[in-house]
């Protein structure tokens, strides 16, 4: 990986340019992909286990100061090659497993042996047991908001329940806010965006409108089952956001936030979901990887649609 990464700088080197900076990421942290999105489901799941003895380093940064990082590298002239791209201070296996159980609300696991993982993994498991205890000292000067690993998983995770899942989708629509709020506030769009296996259909509202307060009831159904769902919109700021909570359905919790930011002469539509499948940890191992996976699928459909709606090619 070291190698593959001077390769990168090199080639960088070789474009012209007035000034190149060249920055090397740490784990990502984010709600919404990335490192945490893969290991979350599983630690949810399964456990949370540390890989071999757990002494590995680990380098991270959190998506935010990452951002901000790259607005800086694109805006300050007086930066230029390479910087490491890392929050001040590394964590071991060990403690990343311990914090993000804590965060999560997960069991913590008997270790994977060294040995199971080359097993499985082969050449990969060197990048997964070895130590990447990187410094950034070339960015004196810029301020981290998350210097501290726990610090940036309570940022993601915040109040965790046991067993919680999340979903963050993020798509940029070149529309007007008063046409993406339009379009989104009213309930008759909802059954035109939802996947069609899912048979959503909207049966009543308790208001004539979409305000906060609001009480929709509708039909569903879940790998053949009919379902009755009712919602509540327990959040509402015109042309900003507005949050639907479950009342009534399959979940043990449901809440899902829609935000809506003018970004660049369009719309930045942020989805935001937590949710908590019921039957406790036998449910979570034999249905959450299906569950969570049905509503990723859900969140595609809506994405694939929505392309189409505002986005005409």
């Amino acid at each position: 990986l070291a190698d593959l990464c001077g390769k990168w700088e090199a080639a960088a080197d070789r474009v012209p340019a007035e000034r190149t900076v060249k920055l090397r990421f740490g784990i990502v942290l984010s709600g919404g992909g990335g490192f945490l999105d893969q290991v979350v489901p599983l630690f949810q799941r399964l456990g949370a286990s540390r890989l071999g003895d757990g002494s590995q380093w680990f380098s991270w940064i959190h998506i935010d100061d990452l951002t901000a990082l790259l607005m800086r590298a694109l805006t300050d002239p007086s930066m230029g090659g390479a910087y490491n791209a890392v929050a001040p201070w590394p964590v071991t296996n060990a403690e990343q497993t311990a914090e993000l159980a804590k965060a999560i609300q997960a069991y913590l696991v008997p270790p994977v042996p060294s040995l199971a993982l080359r097993l499985a993994y082969g050449e990969l498991a060197t990048a997964l047991l070895s130590s990447q205890r990187v410094r950034s000292e070339r960015l004196d000067g810029f301020k981290f908001r998350y210097l501290h690993f726990e610090d940036a998983l309570k940022d993601l995770f915040p109040a965790w329940e046991v067993g919680e899942l999340q979903i963050k989708r993020e798509q940029w629509v070149p529309a007007g806010t008063d046409q993406i709020w339009e379009f989104f506030s009213s309930e008759k769009n909802l059954e035109r965006i939802t996947p069609p296996f899912l048979g959503f259909h909207v049966r009543a509202m308790n208001t004539e409108k979409i305000k906060e307060g609001t009480e929709i009831d509708y039909t569903l159904n879940l790998h053949g089952l009919p379902i009755a769902w009712r919602s509540k919109i327990s959040e509402w700021k015109e042309k900003t956001h507005f949050a639907d909570t479950q009342l009534q359905g399959p979940y043990k919790k449901w809440f899902h936030r829609h935000d809506f930011e003018p970004l660049a002469g369009g719309v930045l539509l942020k989805d935001h979901v937590r949710f908590v499948f019921p039957p406790g940890l036998a449910g979570r191992l034999v249905a959450g990887g299906k569950v969570s996976g049905d509503v990723k699928k859900i969140f595609d459909y809506r994405a694939k649609i929505i392309d189409g709606i505002f986005c005409p090619r």
